[in-house]
């Protein structure tokens, strides 16, 4: 892969430069700009490092993450070589370049564990809340059938007042079971994703 040969080569490449000097490459003509480059790292190295049901979704679509991620970015492989030679050349920004690269993977890195303690903690409540709208569900269907039972009873006169006020409390435990109810569906809604954030390295590379 093009992206781990330029990291392996990067410290070499840096110490080879600081002590030789050699002609300055001219600058190509379609010079991918400093923050594509990183947004370009930063994908290849994204699906590169894909595991599980994201690296079989790449397979299953016949994709190579390389050529994928240049497609995505309207460039193409030649482009991206003779960009980072260029960029090469001038140390301070292509490590400048490679850091802020390195930094937004260590942040997405971080933001990921956070996502995936919340989504744990997330299934455990959903669990829970699942097994309280069961149960509230099943209370639900008993109160109406005593409901039932009481108000065919009221309606031959048959109702005494223990028993009209069994029927009152009734009705208010079933509206106040519903209220519940609705609440805790809600409540199992899934939260929107976190999006990605950008690359944050507090570098200027204009």
């Amino acid at each position: 892969m093009i992206l781990k040969r330029l990291f392996a080569n990067f410290v070499i490449l840096t110490s080879f430069f600081s002590c030789f000097n050699y002609d300055k490459p001219a600058k190509p003509e379609n010079l991918i700009s400093k923050d594509k480059m990183v947004d370009i790292i930063l994908d290849i190295r994204l699906l590169s490092s894909a595991t599980g049901s994201n690296k079989t979704i790449l397979e299953k679509n016949n994709l190579e993450a390389e050529n994928y991620v240049y497609n995505k970015h309207g460039v193409d492989s030649l482009q991206f070589a003779l960009s980072n030679n260029y960029y090469a050349y001038f140390i301070d920004d292509y490590k400048a370049i490679y850091e802020k690269a390195q930094d937004s993977l260590e942040r997405l890195k971080k933001q990921f564990d956070v996502l995936v303690a919340q989504e744990a903690e997330d299934k455990a409540l959903r669990d829970s809340l699942s097994l309280v709208v069961k149960n509230n569900s099943k209370h639900i269907l008993q109160l109406r059938e005593s409901l039932k039972s009481l108000t065919e009873k009221e309606a031959l006169n048959l109702s005494s007042t223990k028993d009209s006020l069994r029927l009152t409390k009734i009705k208010d435990t079933l509206a106040l079971l519903k209220k519940k109810d609705s609440v805790l569906q809600l409540k199992l809604k899934p939260k929107t994703k976190a999006k990605l954030i950008k690359p944050v390295r507090d570098i200027d590379l204009q």
